[in-house]
Formats: C-alpha cells, sequence, structure tokens
C-alpha cells in the first residue's frame, strides 16, 4: 500500500495549509498523483503528524524541488551530401550508427540520410571521430543556434516539472517588475529634484 500526501488530514484551523496538488478523494485509487510517504505492507499501518515548514532552496536543499536543472543550446546538424554520397552502403550505415543518440536516420534503399532528430544529440563528436577513420572528414557539421536552448527540469517528486518552470518564470518576472519599480521612482525622484531646482532658480 502506497500511502501519499493525499492521504494526511488538514488542520481544520488552518484549511489553506495543505499538500501541493491535494485530492483528498484520490486515496488508494489509480489517479492518486499525491507525493509518496511511505510504502506499507500487508497489516501495516502509520499514524503522523506532518508540520509544514516554508523555506527556499537557498537555504537548505531539503527545500530545492529539483534533481537536476540544466541546459544546452539547440543542435543544427547540417550533413554535407556531396561528401556523404561518396560512401558506399555499409560506410554509410556505419557512419550513421556511430552517433549515440540516433538523431539520424538512413534510407538503405535510397542510400539518403536525414535529421530526424536534432535535440538527440549531446555534442559527442563521436560522428567527427568515425567520418576521420572513413577518410571522409567534414561529412556533416553541427552548430548550435545561439537563439534557442534546450531547457530541462528534472523533479525530485515533490512537484511536477512543469509547476516548477511556471513558478520559477512567476519569481523571476516579479523580482524583474520590483527592479523596474524602483528604477522608475529613482527616475521620478531624480526629475522632482531637477524641477524644484529650476523653480528656485
Amino acid at each position: 500500500i502506497q500511502v501519499t500526501s493525499n492521504a494526511l488530514v488538514v488542520d481544520n484551523e488552518h484549511p489553506d495549509i495543505c499538500p501541493i496538488d491535494y485530492d483528498p478523494g484520490a486515496v488508494g485509487g489509480d489517479n492518486d498523483k499525491g507525493i509518496l510517504i511511505v510504502k506499507l505492507r500487508k497489516n501495516q499501518q502509520i499514524k503522523l503528524t506532518a508540520i509544514a515548514r516554508k523555506g527556499i532552496g537557498k537555504d537548505h536543499a531539503k527545500w530545492n524541488p529539483t534533481s537536476t536543472a540544466y541546459f544546452m543550446y539547440q543542435p543544427e546538424i547540417i550533413i554535407n551530401h556531396d561528401i556523404f554520397n561518396k560512401l558506399n552502403l555499409d560506410q554509410k550505415k556505419e557512419w550513421v550508427n556511430s552517433w549515440p543518440t540516433a538523431p539520424l536516420e538512413l534510407d538503405e534503399a535510397t542510400g539518403e540520410v536525414k535529421v530526424t532528430d536534432p535535440e538527440k544529440y549531446q555534442y559527442d563528436n563521436e560522428h567527427v571521430l568515425k567520418a576521420e577513420a572513413l577518410g571522409f572528414p567534414g561529412i556533416c557539421q553541427v552548430i548550435m543556434k545561439q537563439d534557442t536552448f534546450i531547457f530541462t527540469v528534472e523533479s525530485t517528486g515533490a512537484l511536477r516539472a512543469q509547476h516548477i518552470v511556471l513558478k520559477a518564470l512567476e519569481c523571476l518576472m516579479a523580482k524583474l517588475k520590483n527592479i523596474q519599480n524602483h528604477v522608475q521612482k529613482e527616475m521620478d525622484e531624480e526629475t522632482a529634484d531637477e524641477d524644484l531646482a529650476d523653480m528656485r532658480y
């Protein structure tokens, strides 16, 4: 039996303090997506009191809802078909299979290659080494799109990754708005001081 956060009973004095995505009606069902607390065996039971303490990951890692967060630039794979077509079919297969994450697909009937999923590429350069080993360097070029990147967030399970990203953007927008307000306030005060100085003269 999986005991999740949906099995917790909310304090009537503080009904607004509850687990994220709290749904007590889903307890024990297939749709119970609450935070896993403990797994019980047959005839086991648990009784506990949960205390909510607010904090941020900057203070302690236990409040960090992410296990990993990173980004990389969107790769663009450009194949030099003039060089590629000089390879025989076996060499083409060998070169396409040298990509560990398989972002390419070879049509054995026509001998043509196409990029199926450039986001799979991890900048490993295995294809470069293979092309040089085959004696055909420069088969393709991979460039990083400076205006597009892939942002990956892995959650610890306390919050959904989508929720984390959206909340992070909300916090960022609030901070930027706060800076904008302070800058505008400083500009207004400087303008008021200048107007006062002009009135004195």
